[in-house]
């Protein structure tokens, strides 16, 4: 760790990174997870807050809440073209008028809602009026994909009204209900049409357009009835691959697979065969990619020149409107097949540093929003057992809830990228020199954003070269104080997502030392001037399970954090710090900082860090026993996530962040806590460490449960110096304030 000053003079023989006061573009509108488990009970809510995104895209099966003993008699009466314009109408009306109660003769309203409130099966355990429901009230945007199979729903032709309707009247039911009872507004419908066999782009386009009308008139007549605004976005072609499923190019060159065309071409063609300018089928173009090439010599194989040829495929084919906006839908470095045929996984250098390279070339080229596929390493029938494209460890089964057990690197990477671009902010320009190792066509990438609600300026690296890279940066063009602080964050093999530097700007110049091979970090330069004070802890104790569950901690110099796999070998650490003075809303960053050692040798061990909502724990009497509603009880011995020891994660006990050490020799680390110290009513912030066992099944080794190497000891505040302490960034007071409490 590197803490105070740092000289530039060994940056003579560094890259530089230039920061511009110029705007290039703006990162994505929105970033996402694919949902996995996401069950009541669970702590799966409180790791997707911490992941930092503010989307999720959730599959809904057709025949999970429609059966098909639902739909007799099949078309509802529904013959000709005549009567399905005419039920269409009456439907529309009934749900429109706010005096009118919602009609179980056009829609079994009931049945609809009761199997939101079941649980799905599948690869995905959730039950979706839970989650659609926390995501809702966490302001997540919520992208709907329901798929439409031929099977599900046969439509024989275009003459098959009563199969039509059937389709029609099932996505209008969806659209409406999703969008009163949770907020949905984005949808897409059938989930990469291109790989069903059977599937024709004429009868997907003949469904698209009917789901495309159902959903568009459903939220209308929603708002109509319900006094809201909801905005209606449509998701398509949702095919596996970009450019090369646009137009017959490349491989595709001798077939006629031209399903994105075809359905841009037909965007503005109504379900009554007439078209209007004013009509969208589709709002956002999208599409799923897998690959960890960022920017490779030729060929569609990567990111970047797959999405400029698709781009320029778009603006050719809508002249004279607004460029259609385009989102990835499903994206990572592999797909769950193709990491079934390596020993990599999500916690492989060349991955999450592919991963971060990839999410900055396509931020720079203007996608508008990204969704990772997926949050959870569900089960899977192959060589490892799970998908391994998951970025978060999971429970797997129908027992237990699915708790989850941790993050890979590559989730730390997303949440990094997610901190620096949520929200479509402003990216800045910048200038490399000397060399060509980030100049984001290879080597290093770069991306700086500025979150003008923080006035805080971010700059995004991924190193994807095997050796470590040098780099200064210069931010004398910003209109920053010349000598503010600085901090870094980094994923690598010795840190998930901590602060590995914090220092101070040298007459506007950084000298970030090496980043190192395979990694991301991302540096955080606040804009305004900011001075740091620091409060040491009041309390802290180690508390112990097993034999020693009601044995009172509190007068160690040293606190043990382990997790052995044994109810003798729990340890955990809890402390409490006041906190830091000032406006605490006002606080620009709030740091954890732990003077912290492995037990012995070098090997990274790996902690949790919580934030606990309770300050009245007393350190000297406080015992395991006591803290029932902290930590769990009488949990027998094992190494797998059922055997974590958290209660009420998301309640009681808040993820913060995750502490790597690989040194036996104590120093310094620090993780970001500000959101959770902002939020502490009392003036006091208590906190939770503890070593957890992140998964059931040990990737790619298959070996049972996780036992580290070793355990962390954590220097407490009894040793008199290097305690525990929270340290914040706070804003200078007006000069006649600071002449009061210094003279």
């Amino acid at each position: 760790m590197v803490w105070g000053s740092l000289l530039t003079a060994a940056a003579v023989h560094a890259e530089t990174l230039t920061v511009l006061n110029t705007e290039a573009g703006t990162t994505p509108a929105r970033l996402g997870y694919n949902l996995g488990h996401f069950m009541p009970g669970s702590n799966a809510a409180d790791w997707f807050r911490y992941s930092g995104v503010d989307a999720a895209r959730i599959f809904i099966s057709v025949s999970d809440i429609e059966p098909v003993d639902d739909l007799a008699p099949v078309g509802d009466g529904v013959t000709t073209e005549a009567s399905f314009f005419s039920r269409r109408a009456l439907l529309r009306a009934n749900g429109a008028s706010p005096a009118a109660v919602l009609n179980a003769d056009y829609v079994n309203w009931a049945a609809f809602i009761s199997r939101y409130d079941a649980t799905a099966a599948g690869n995905n355990r959730l039950r979706i009026s839970y989650s659609l429901g926390v995501l809702r009230d966490e302001g997540i945007a919520i992208l709907a994909n329901i798929t439409a199979s031929p099977s599900r729903f046969p439509v024989a032709g275009d003459g098959d009204w009563a199969g039509k309707w059937e389709l029609w009247q099932h996505y209008y039911a969806q659209a409406f209900l999703l969008s009163r009872d949770y907020g949905v507004q984005n949808f897409s419908m059938f989930n990469e049409p291109n790989g069903w066999d059977g599937m024709t782009e004429t009868d997907w386009l003949m469904r698209h357009r009917i789901c495309s009308d159902a959903i568009q008139g459903a939220l209308g007549d929603m708002n109509a009835r319900y006094g809201k605004t909801l905005v209606p976005r449509i998701f398509a072609a949702n095919t596996a691959n970009g450019a090369e499923k646009y137009n017959t190019i490349g491989a595709d060159a001798a077939n006629t697979d031209t399903w994105g065309r075809d359905a841009v071409f037909n965007r503005h063609l109504k379900l009554d065969g007439s078209t209007s300018p004013a009509w969208m089928n589709l709002h956002v173009y999208n599409y799923q990619k897998y690959t960890t090439r960022t920017h490779p010599s030729g060929g569609l194989s990567g990111y970047v020149t797959d999405y400029n040829l698709l781009r320029s495929f778009l603006n050719a084919d809508t002249p004279g409107e607004p460029p259609l906006p385009m989102a990835l839908t499903e994206f990572n470095v592999r797909t769950g097949a193709s990491y079934d045929t390596t020993t990599a996984t999500q916690d492989s250098p060349p991955d999450y540093a592919a991963l971060g390279a990839n999410c900055i070339a396509l931020a720079e080229r203007g996608i508008n929003q990204l969704y990772v596929f997926k949050f959870a390493q569900t089960a899977s029938a192959s060589t490892y057992g799970v998908a391994k494209n998951g970025t978060h460890y999971v429970q797997n089964g129908s027992i237990n809830g699915n708790n989850y057990g941790g993050a890979t690197k590559c989730a730390e990477v997303y949440r990094l990228f997610c901190k620096a671009a949520r929200g479509g902010r402003p990216r800045l320009n910048f200038t490399t020199s000397p060399g060509a190792s980030a100049t984001n066509t290879a080597g290093l990438w770069s991306m700086v954003t500025h979150d003008t609600a923080a006035d805080t300026y971010h700059i995004l690296l991924a190193n994807k070269e095997t050796s470590p890279i040098p780099l200064e940066v210069n931010f004398s063009s910003l209109p920053v104080p010349p000598d503010n602080p600085v901090f870094v964050e980094e994923v690598s093999s010795t840190s998930s997502g901590g602060v590995v530097m914090s220092t101070s700007l040298n007459q506007g110049r950084f000298f970030t030392g090496n980043i190192p091979a395979q990694s991301v970090r991302l540096i955080t330069l606040p804009a305004r001037t900011l001075i740091t004070t620091t409060r040491n802890a009041t309390a802290d104790t180690a508390l112990s399970d097993g034999g020693s569950k009601n044995v009172a901690g509190g007068a160690a110099t040293q606190m043990t954090v382990r997790a052995d796999g044994t109810a003798d070998g729990r340890r955990v650490s809890l402390i409490k710090i006041p906190v830091p003075p000032g406006n605490t809303a006002d606080t620009h960053s709030i740091f954890l900082e732990l003077n912290a050692a492995t037990l012995s040798g070098a090997i990274p061990v790996q902690a949790h860090v919580y934030g606990i909502t309770d300050n009245t724990w007393p350190e000297h009497v406080l015992t395991w026993g006591s803290a029932g509603k902290l930590l769990k009880q009488n949990n027998p011995n094992g190494s797998s996530i059922q055997h974590n020891i958290v209660a009420a994660q998301g309640t009681s006990a808040i993820m913060l962040g995750q502490l790597v050490v690989d040194s036996p020799i104590p120093s310094s680390h620090r993780i970001d806590v500000t959101e959770f110290v902002r939020s502490r009513p009392d003036g006091m912030a208590s906190f939770l460490i503890a070593q957890e066992h992140r998964w059931d099944t040990a990737q790619p080794g298959l070996t049972s449960g996780d036992i580290q190497q070793a355990g962390i000891t954590i220097t407490a505040r009894e040793a008199g110096q290097n305690g525990p302490r929270l340290v914040a960034l706070t804003p200078q007071p007006p000069w006649n304030v600071w002449q009061k409490t210094h003279f």
